[in-house]
């Protein structure tokens, strides 16, 4: 017997799913810094993907109790207002290793992602223009220097978006390394320090100097 899925149904199911990626992205939107300052990953050739661990997005699942007990619980006896619903606790009666943390713990998983869509995203958080293919001589990326298009035939020149691009992030790399270096500052002030001069070296210098951006708002504004 075929099933059938009516349309309602898959429009919701794509809407989900584009929700739960808008979530993903959000996720690795926060980790753009560390991203950035790893080489092994803004080296890789135009086309490939990345592999980011994420945080484990957890999804609500419900499931019919028992006709035969009252209608109402949370799986783990009567409940109330305001009770955190988590795992049952176990029954171990092992011994115990250090003194156990008073947090909840965190799963990670690994996403895969375009570089391009990295690229993408990069741009979009240090405030910079999205690079399209087309025919221009040379394109002004404010990353404090003038990035040229590539030339194949012909008198004009044919822009390589997606070199261009990769050079544009290569270089905030190393601007970012060559400010953590003079300054002596961590990576997270560097960043938001180039993110807020728009990737001129040396207004980014003179803010770190200045004092003005400490840890705690570095990590406030470099996740936004």
């Amino acid at each position: 017997m075929p099933i059938i899925i009516s349309e309602r149904t898959a429009k919701r199911g794509e809407k989900d799913a584009k929700r739960h990626r808008d979530k993903q992205r959000e996720l690795i939107k926060k980790q753009l810094p560390r991203i950035i300052s790893e080489e092994s990953i803004i080296t890789r050739k135009h086309g490939k993907t990345v592999k980011v661990p994420i945080k484990l997005l957890d999804i609500p699942k419900f499931k019919h109790g028992s006709a035969k007990k009252g209608g109402a619980g949370i799986g783990q006896g009567e409940g109330s207002p305001g009770d955190i619903i988590g795992r049952q606790r176990g029954k171990g009666k092992g011994p115990g290793g250090k003194k156990a943390g008073n947090e909840p713990g965190v799963d990670y998983i690994e996403t895969e992602i375009d570089m391009e869509e990295i690229l993408e995203m990069m741009f979009e958080d240090l405030g910079l223009p999205r690079l399209d293919e087309k025919t221009v001589k040379m394109l002004v990326v404010e990353l404090g220097l003038r990035l040229h298009g590539t030339t194949r035939s012909g008198p004009e020149a044919l822009l390589n978006a997606g070199k261009t691009a990769q050079e544009g992030m290569q270089r905030f790399w190393h601007l970012l390394r060559e400010l953590e270096r003079q300054t002596g500052k961590s990576e997270r002030v560097c960043y938001v320090a180039l993110k807020q001069a728009k990737g001129i070296f040396g207004d980014a210098r003179t803010l770190v100097n200045s004092g003005t951006i400490d840890e705690a708002e570095a990590e406030k504004i470099a996740v936004k």
